[in-house]
């Protein structure tokens, strides 16, 4: 049982990475020559909140978002059942 809560744990954490990952490498391209890297240096809520201003109809923002709370609470669940046994 610990080892699907970890499972869980585990592909959450990379959907979520994939998409700040992939938004990073959208934003970049549509960014000037002179500011190319100025997206790898900014916080996830920043690099979320320009690319639903450029992307409009796109759900990886929220993928960011939810991935981290279902992260913490899943987190959390383990170390309570893990503290209950």
């Amino acid at each position: 049982m610990f080892g699907y809560f970890f499972l869980v744990l585990v592909l959450m954490a990379l959907a979520s990475n994939c998409s700040d990952l992939v938004m990073r490498i959208r934003l970049t391209k549509r960014l000037p020559l002179e500011n190319v890297f100025s997206w790898w240096m900014q916080s996830s809520d920043e690099v979320g909140r320009a690319y639903q201003e450029i992307f409009p109809g796109s759900y990886l923002p929220s993928i960011v978002q939810y991935a981290f709370w279902v992260f913490l609470v899943a987190a959390a669940a383990v170390l309570l059942i893990v503290k209950l046994k």
